[in-house]
């Protein structure tokens, strides 16, 4: 799939800010580059998870909470706006480099700024704020499309001209939200079912685990760089370590219903 990517020179930081909560052993994760602090709307609830570290064998539940606008769940699917106010795009999806680091935001929405039903690549640092709703800001204007060029998922289409092909070693958000967290022989222990951002890098794997016939289960937040990445970059897994896997067996035999 093409799509058109715009490399902005701009460096304009993100916005992430969410009032901390108080409760037993709880901890509320926002960010270090916070420039906007809207008052999250009270539908918008915070996303909460029970803590797995790298060794905490034996201890009692520990909860983080995660403002959900910079979750990639949060992000993904939610309309953009110009500082006009008007609608001009959706997220489709999230370019991150091989350190887990955002780098391209990728906007569709048919007819988007004149450029039609195309998808849109654009710097990740042009999402100057959010909303109360989660709704991203971008200052965008129709003058930056004609720096736009090609830009491709598809790895066949390195050698067209004015195409820009997605390095190899990088990944899609969308993919890394289908990823498992496994054991050292690939059984499935959890499924990310979000990722926390800290000023665009990775910072938490936020996942499912102790399901009942595919229903139900527990919240959990990984560090993201206390796993390691494995498999191909379309199809990424999370090994976790010993220490992890054994508190991930605790963890389903704990009660957290009430915590």
């Amino acid at each position: 799939m093409k799509i058109l990517h715009l490399m902005a020179s701009s460096a304009i930081v993100m916005m992430l800010a969410m009032p901390a909560s108080a409760q037993t052993r709880e901890m509320s994760i926002s960010s270090d580059t916070t420039i906007v602090s809207p008052q999250l709307d009270p539908s918008y609830e915070p996303v909460r998870a029970v803590l797995v570290g790298k060794s905490e064998s034996g201890r009692t539940a520990e909860y983080v909470t995660f403002d959900p606008r910079m979750t990639a769940n949060g992000m993904i699917g939610k309309s953009v706006y110009n500082t006009a106010g008007k609608k001009i795009a959706k997220v489709d999806d999230i370019v991150l480099n091989q350190s887990g680091q955002a780098t391209t935001i990728i906007l569709s929405e048919g007819g988007f700024m004149g450029i039609g039903d195309k998808l849109a690549g654009f710097d990740y640092t042009l999402m100057t704020r959010r909303d109360v709703n989660g709704d991203v800001i971008m200052p965008m204007g129709e003058e930056l499309i004609g720096r736009a060029v090609a830009y491709s998922f598809d790895p066949d289409d390195v050698n067209e001209d004015n195409t820009i092909v997605i390095p190899a070693t990088s990944h899609r958000m969308s993919k890394i939200l289908d990823a498992d967290m496994v054991d050292v022989e690939g059984k499935v222990i959890a499924n990310v079912d979000n990722v926390s951002l800290r000023g665009g890098q990775i910072d938490y794997l936020i996942a499912n685990f102790g399901k009942t016939m595919g229903v139900g289960g527990k919240q959990a937040a990984v560090k993201a760089n206390t796993v390691t990445m494995t498999g191909p970059a379309n199809d990424v897994d999370f090994r976790l370590s010993a220490d992890q896997i054994s508190r991930f067996n605790e963890l389903m035999k704990m009660d957290l219903s009430t915590n």
